[in-house]
């Protein structure tokens, strides 16, 4: 027998065991909860089968599994594969099957995949690292709360109360009981991750009320902040060009074309120089669109193509698509 056979069984046999892990960890869960085959079958949608094959060893876990199965037992794929990798559980000041959980919800969302992550949510909620005064899970859960709020139930109202308890929580020195922001203040300070994501959700939440003039004003605030820093930490790679990208899209729909389309330079070039793609795209897309409004028409093809060119070059089919149907239906421009 060759190496290269040698390894390919290796692997497999690698594969194999991992497999028999999840059924074991699987099964383990399911007794836990009094559940038989047929029971949990019921309440899954699954059939016995499956989940005679899961436990057995014989079936690795879809996403689809995942997603029907695991709210029933109790756990969510974090804790889940935690278990299965045989990972510590027990409760820290951050627990990292907690920060795990909220990647993933916030993925979910990002995916528009809202009622499986209300599921993950309220699995997430039960768990006991969550009933502890611990600010930065309170704060997480809230985040997740919002976007659920205002993308599955279309409750911006309820979305942005949500949001102002997650920022006295984050930053209380910013924030008046009548929910008004400091934003001078708020300029002059550099905030963890999360702290961005609510000000950044609160921002586009009043975007969406049509209040984008307080909208502008909180972007503004963000983009000063991170600009504040005097190297390119990983937060400000990170949120920077969505700050710019949001307050590009109010300032284009409170008609200060120049404004957005000075914002979309600052972006692009930000863009350009840490190889965020995506944004990249995005922007290229809104300079292009403050380009056309402004009237000045000689170079908005290019921007448009330029941006449906580089999601196709990043393997992101349907975004360019998006860009190619909506300058020709909109704009009558044709790439």
């Amino acid at each position: 027998m060759d190496k290269n056979s040698t390894d390919t069984t290796a692997t497999c046999d690698m594969n194999d065991m991992y497999t028999k892990k999840e059924g074991m960890v699987f099964q383990s869960l399911r007794l836990q909860k009094n559940f038989s085959q047929k029971e949990l079958a019921t309440l899954s949608g699954l059939s016995v089968k499956t989940i005679e094959r899961i436990e057995n060893g014989e079936s690795t876990l879809s996403g689809y599994v995942l997603a029907t199965a695991l709210p029933h037992l109790g756990v969510t794929r974090a804790e889940f594969y935690s278990m299965v990798d045989g990972n510590d559980m027990g409760s820290h000041d951050m627990p990292i099957s907690f920060k795990n959980d909220f990647y993933e919800i916030w993925q979910l969302c990002f995916k528009d995949e809202f009622e499986e992550a209300r599921q993950h949510l309220e699995v997430l909620k039960s768990k006991d690292y969550c009933n502890t005064d611990n600010p930065k899970i309170a704060q997480a859960i809230l985040i997740c709360e919002s976007l659920l709020e205002a993308d599955l139930y279309k409750n911006y109202h309820h979305c942005l109360n949500t949001l102002y308890e997650a920022l006295r929580i984050a930053i209380p020195s910013i924030i008046s009981q009548e929910n008004e922001i400091n934003y001078k203040l708020m300029s002059q300070h550099t905030y963890e991750l999360n702290e961005y994501r609510i000000l950044n959700l609160i921002a586009t939440s009043l975007a969406k009320t049509n209040r984008r003039v307080l909208a502008i004003r909180i972007l503004n605030a963000i983009c000063n902040s991170l600009n504040n820093e005097k190297i390119d930490s990983e937060i400000r790679r990170t949120f920077l060009p969505t700050a710019y990208y949001n307050l590009s899209n109010a300032q284009i729909d409170e008609q200060r074309y120049k404004q957005a389309h000075v914002t979309c330079n600052k972006g692009v070039e930000f863009c350009n120089r840490v190889n965020n793609h995506k944004y990249f795209a995005f922007l290229l897309y809104n300079r292009g669109k403050s380009l056309l409004y402004m009237g000045n028409k000689d170079e908005v093809a290019k921007d448009f193509k330029h941006s449906r060119d580089t999601f196709i070059a990043h393997e992101d089919p349907k975004s360019a698509e998006i860009v190619r149907k909506t300058v020709a239906e909109k704009y009558q421009i044709y790439l």
